[in-house]
């Protein structure tokens, strides 16, 4: 059942523990990217029968085929740490993967927890203005000049 494999995966990840140093945070991430990974391809595969229902078979052909080649560039290219600012009770981390012919640069926001490292909230490098903030001396309208794009989940109340 899937709600046992996404445990088991969750688990694994998990069992880092918590050492003070910037080794932890790098252990910890590439748990995450390890567990993440696992997750999509298990989707991937339990929605085949969704997809199988709804999904005309040319649509479903490009489909598939479009995800192999995400997945193929994906494990080319794994997601690599650019840079962890360790600040002791938190860190912040920038990691880039590649994503079609663009880099995908997201900044995950790390804390302390119950000794181990746990991810507070997660952003994405605007996509807009790339990070520039400025476009025509005006500050970025979608990230609001801080070049991160954040989701509600994770947005500073």
């Amino acid at each position: 059942m899937i709600t046992a494999e996404v445990s088991e995966i969750f688990a694994a990840a998990l069992q880092v523990d918590l050492i003070s140093d910037e080794r932890a945070i790098t252990d910890f991430m590439q748990a995450y990217f390890s567990a993440w990974s696992k997750l999509n391809r298990l989707q991937e595969e339990h929605a085949l029968a969704f997809q199988n229902s709804f999904y005309g078979s040319r649509y479903l052909q490009k489909l598939r085929t479009q995800w192999q080649q995400d997945r193929e560039q994906r494990e080319a290219q794994p997601a690599a740490i650019l840079s962890i600012e360790n600040h002791g009770e938190t860190a912040v981390v920038i990691t880039s993967q590649a994503y079609g012919c663009d880099e995908d640069l997201r900044r995950y926001h790390l804390r302390k927890t119950d000794n181990r490292w746990e991810i507070e909230r997660k952003g994405l490098r605007c996509f807009a203005c790339k990070s520039g903030c400025e476009h025509d001396n005006e500050i970025c309208t979608v990230c609001a000049g801080v070049g991160w794009c954040y989701g509600r989940a994770s947005r500073d109340e």
